[in-house]
């Protein structure tokens, strides 16, 4: 019988260490997976950030590779592929050049945030300019610059198509 409670023994201590092994290697391999993947979710932030600060500027130029891009932010993933084709439809919408109408659109969308809490003289010279404008002679940039700091919205003074060059309008002056 001692010889029976001993094998047991054996076995159960055998199990245990192989147990241990199996789950050691279990929380080495579950690390790299969440490594990698801590490593993919912060790609994807870095691309929405990206993307963020350059949408109005692509939706200025073309409205196509800018429905394209979003397309590729859908499933909240990132990868090589996804890569690739944002930095096409980037360099094709960019050596666009806005029409009045791409202008305006990504102008109006701007002025989305402002409509709110604008004054009544700043929405009276936001009627004015929609009916003024062209592209040639653009003074409704440097108004939606000024409403982006007056009312300090971080998103638009992020925004390649209000601030291209990280400066604040006054700074322009």
């Amino acid at each position: 019988m001692a010889g029976i409670k001993n094998k047991f023994k054996n076995r159960h201590r055998s199990l245990h260490a192989n147990a241990g092994f199996f789950f050691d290697n279990f929380i080495w391999y579950n690390r790299g997976i969440e490594e990698k993947e801590d490593k993919k979710m912060k790609m994807t932030k870095e691309k929405q950030k990206e993307w963020a600060q350059l949408k109005y500027l692509i939706m200025s130029r073309s409205q196509e590779d800018y429905l394209e891009i979003r397309k590729l932010f859908r499933d909240n993933t990132w990868d090589e592929a996804k890569e690739l084709e944002f930095q096409k439809y980037l360099q094709h919408a960019l050596a666009k050049n806005p029409t009045k109408g791409s202008l305006l659109n990504a102008y109006q969308h701007v002025w989305g945030y402002f409509k709110k809490i604008a004054t009544e003289a700043e929405k009276e010279r936001y009627c004015q300019l929609l009916e003024e404008f062209s592209v040639e002679k653009d003074v409704f940039l440097p108004f939606l610059q000024i409403l982006a700091q007056k009312y300090d919205v971080t998103y638009l003074l992020e925004s390649k198509l209000l601030f291209d060059d990280n400066t604040n309008i006054k700074e322009r002056e």
